[in-house]
């Protein structure tokens, strides 16, 4: 209950200037005085004002710069809105938020409207409390015979146990990879992420195969012709499932793994005779292959690998167990290397490497999680609003120069990208289209605008891009013209 006075309004011709609104006239200033005759309560703190040649009343909750608004007609609310000063001194320069729509309006007249478009926003996403290994380590060493490629042994890690399948112990290649998938399909490595280094663009070709053998549910995620996650989900039991996911951990981690054991001062990659595999060779026993067949290595190396061989250790040089132990020390370094990232990661940002398939989104998930504020609202693209972005994008300008001058002086800029990224100021907030003239508010604007240009006709080269229909199909070309 109101306890108030009844008052007339002292400004009635303002109600002329009205702004409509489906049919309904709402006032163009914050003096509700102004909208009608009104009562307000002893404590100024609610007004209820009787709208003009109308039964529809005004319920107003009043704040210090902002008025909280109800229309209602015989009990039902036909608006609610909320006028917001953007001036102590001046009751008509004010916004106006009205569901997905705000107005702005300076002296009694409507200078900008707003609309706010749907739009999803960056989330940040909580960091991890504990590590668990969840992962494991697989290489596949494949041998090339009249030009196609074959695997010939296969070794998987899982921090404790390595085990390994060899072809000679197998009817064909697919047989081997296939008791080597299924050495993992146990509950207890349900949710392991399998990480096979450079796994996009070789092992998948091997694998993918074998494992859409599965009466399982297989789902990729492919990015310019590259996997970067593949989930491998079966029937374990009658109502038990189990996942893998395959990886790339060279997308995770960029580098050789012979780099990356180096790097991390972990178990250091072996060496082989990789001029020497061939499927003739594959149950070969006998003196270490000559330094010729080993590629990319030192003859110390070659030296070091001869003298565990000499004639008085009565030990031959064999093939299967030397690749073997080669293919093993592979992924137990990789496993390490892993491992120690994971660590190091986590210690700096409470953040599992796991979750993110590749460096970039890593990278995100560390800026999401440990960076990202949750009151700055930062819209992600799609639907009309990307093609509106996208279509005024036109790429860089390039100028073709004659290779001569005198007393020219050269320069460069050293990330330039990263510095406008951390110096200037990004198009962040509620993605919103406006019409009218911006300029009027008195600030800089700042954010995308559709404009008309006319350039000068005497302008020898003109810069100023677009894109032009030039072909009856619909293409397009980036021109630089002259005029609007």
């Amino acid at each position: 209950m109101i306890k108030s006075t009844f008052y007339r309004s002292p400004n009635e011709h303002l109600e002329k200037r009205k702004h409509k609104i489906n049919g309904f006239n709402l006032p163009n200033t914050m003096d509700f005085r102004t909208w009608g005759d009104y009562e307000i309560s002893d404590d100024y703190k609610y007004a209820i004002v009787h709208k003009y040649k109308s039964k529809a009343k005004y319920y107003i909750k009043i704040k210090e710069n902002s008025l909280n608004v109800d229309l209602k007609l015989n009990g039902k609310i036909l608006y609610q809105f909320t006028d917001t000063r953007l001036d102590k001194e001046d009751l008509t320069y004010f916004s106006r938020k009205l569901k997905t729509h705000s107005y702005i309006y300076k002296n009694g007249n409507l200078i900008i409207k707003e609309i706010e478009r749907k739009t999803k926003y960056l989330k940040p996403i909580k960091k991890n409390l504990i590590l668990n290994k969840c992962f494991i380590t697989m290489d596949i060493e494949t041998i090339t015979t009249n030009g196609i490629m074959s695997p010939v042994c296969i070794s998987i890690y899982d921090g404790t146990n390595v085990s390994s399948f060899y072809l000679s112990n197998f009817e064909n290649s697919d047989k081997m990879l296939i008791a080597a998938i299924e050495s993992i399909m146990k509950p207890c490595y349900n949710y392991n992420v399998v990480y096979l280094h450079n796994f996009s663009y070789f092992d998948a070709v091997f694998l993918i195969k074998i494992l859409s053998s599965f009466n399982a549910k297989i789902s990729p995620i492919i990015r310019d012709n590259c996997i970067i996650d593949f989930k491998f989900k079966f029937k374990y039991s009658n109502n038990n499932f189990i996942t893998l996911y395959f990886r790339d951990s060279y997308l995770l981690i960029p580098s050789s793994l012979s780099n990356l054991s180096r790097v991390f001062k972990v178990l250091k990659k072996d060496i082989f005779p990789y001029n020497f595999f061939k499927l003739e060779n594959i149950n070969y026993t006998g003196k270490v292959p000559l330094f010729e067949e080993f590629y990319n290595i030192s003859l110390e190396d070659y030296n070091n690998s001869v003298n565990k061989y000499k004639p008085h250790t009565d030990k031959e040089w064999n093939f299967k167990n030397e690749l073997i132990e080669y293919c093993e020390r592979d992924v137990i370094s990789l496993f390490q290397v892993i491992d120690k990232f994971r660590k190091l990661i986590f210690d700096l940002f409470r953040v599992d490497v796991l979750r993110f398939p590749t460096i970039s989104s890593l990278a995100f998930g560390i800026f999401r999680s440990n960076f990202l504020l949750k009151d700055i609202k930062i819209p992600l693209k799609f639907n009309e609003i990307y093609k509106d972005i996208k279509d005024s994008y036109t790429g860089g300008s390039v100028d073709v120069f004659k290779p001569y001058g005198e007393n020219i002086k050269g320069y460069d800029v050293n990330s330039l990208y990263p510095y406008i990224m951390k110096s200037c100021k990004m198009p962040v907030a509620t993605v919103k289209y406006f019409t009218g003239d911006i300029y009027l508010l008195g600030e800089i604007p700042y954010g995308f605008f559709e404009v008309e240009v006319e350039t000068p006709e005497y302008i020898r080269h003109p810069i100023l891009q677009v894109k032009a229909i030039t072909t009856k199909k619909g293409g397009t070309r980036t021109i630089s013209p002259l005029g609007n």
